[in-house]
C-alpha cells in the first residue's frame, strides 16, 4: 500500500458488526479478503497516526470507520456482551487503550451459540429462586 493511496472509509451500519465492515470497507476499496490486504491496511493506518505500537485489528477498523476505539468496540463488536458475564476490569469502558490487550486477543472474537455458565453460578441462580425470562410468550 503506499504512501499516498486514498481509501475509502465508510462509516460504519448502526447495527452493523466489526467483522461486516471490515468486509465491506475491504470490497469497497477493492482488496483481497485476506491477512496480507489487513496487514498492508494496519500498517498505512500506523504510519498515517504516527504510532510507534502495532494496532489491533479492532484499533484499524475504529481509526477508518473515524471512531475511537472505545466507541467502536461498544458499538460494532460482541466484547461488551462477553464482558458483562466475565469481566476482570469492570471499571474500565469497553475498548478502552487500557486493556489492549483484550482488544489484540478478544475484541473480534465470535460469540457461541449456547451460553456457558460455571457450576457455582448456576446452583446460585437456582438457590436465589431467579425466575428467567425467554421474550416469550
Amino acid at each position: 500500500m503506499g504512501p499516498h493511496m486514498r481509501l475509502i472509509r465508510p462509516e460504519p451500519l448502526p447495527d452493523e458488526l466489526a467483522n461486516g465492515y471490515q468486509g465491506r470497507f475491504l470490497s469497497l476499496n477493492g482488496l483481497r479478503h485476506d491477512r496480507e490486504a489487513l496487514a498492508g491496511v494496519a500498517d498505512w493506518v500506523q504510519r498515517e497516526i504516527g504510532s510507534s505500537i502495532d494496532l489491533s485489528l479492532v484499533e484499524v477498523l475504529a481509526w477508518m470507520a473515524g471512531q475511537s476505539s472505545e466507541r467502536f468496540v461498544q458499538d460494532h463488536t460482541t466484547l461488551p456482551f462477553r464482558r458483562s458475564v466475565i469481566s476482570d476490569a469492570s471499571d474500565l469502558p469497553h475498548g478502552s487503550p487500557q486493556r489492549r490487550p483484550l482488544l489484540l486477543k478478544r475484541a473480534l472474537c465470535d460469540t457461541r451459540a449456547y451460553a456457558c455458565f460455571c457450576s457455582q453460578c448456576v446452583e446460585c441462580v437456582f438457590r436465589s429462586n431467579v425466575t428467567v425470562d425467554s421474550g416469550g410468550s
